[in-house]
């Protein structure tokens, strides 16, 4: 299953280009050594997290991952670019970065990437795992039903406090597809039964954080 790497960055004022720029050039390495690119997003409706950046490389498996880690590391271009990125005068400053592996769903998602992502984060009562992913099934198949693309379900496993916690993520074209999505929390019948699930006395989980992205291309 895939493993996302994350690294998130507060942008320092009027340093915006710059961190396109150094995000351009990490692109360009990642390219030439033929690992996975990264994918560049900015926290657009996220609470104290707005305004964040977010610098993230998805893997095949733990494997994938392992490769990456290694050909990165031995890398003199990229290793100088990690230095710029983390001086004094660097344009942005990160906040965290974390390892996350994708959850077995027994379902395939809809493929493809969009240019919004929407993200939920929460944690499992205890005893309550199992339901937790029964849901978090029902879920991904809901969203995709009404619009949306590449569901999953994730859990945060080198994250510092956020450890242990679960990420569900979808994506859309649009902030359109957003807004659709958004209306049938309260009118569809399996819609209004997977939000119970989790607000009812004997929730499976608690909600701990929820996000808008968008992806900046580059």
């Amino acid at each position: 299953m895939a493993v996302l790497q994350s690294t998130v960055s507060r942008v320092k004022p009027g340093r915006y280009e710059d961190v396109l720029s150094l995000s351009l050039e990490a692109v360009k390495i990642h390219e030439r050594l033929g690992v996975p690119v990264p994918r560049i997003t900015t926290a657009t409706v996220a609470g104290e997290a707005s305004g964040l950046c977010v610098f993230s490389t998805e893997h095949d498996d733990v494997d994938a991952y392992g490769r990456f880690a290694e050909a990165t590391a031995a890398d003199p271009e990229l290793q100088t670019l990690v230095t710029r990125a983390q001086a004094a005068d660097a344009p942005s400053v990160v906040e965290q970065t974390s390892l996350a592996f994708e959850v077995p769903l027994d379902r395939t998602p809809k493929p493809g990437r969009g240019s919004l992502i929407e993200i939920h984060v929460s944690r499992s009562t205890p005893g309550q795992l199992e339901e937790t992913i029964a849901i978090s099934r029902r879920l991904c198949d809901f969203v995709e039903g009404h619009g949306a693309k590449n569901a999953r379900l994730f859990q945060i496993a080198y994250g510092g406090m956020g450890s242990g916690l679960y990420m569900a993520s979808w994506e859309f074209d649009d902030v359109g597809g957003w807004v659709r999505l958004s209306k049938t929390w309260q009118t569809e019948p399996e819609g209004l039964a997977i939000a119970a699930s989790s607000t009812g006395p004997t929730p499976h989980s608690t909600l701990v954080f929820s996000g808008l992205y968008t992806e900046i291309p580059l």
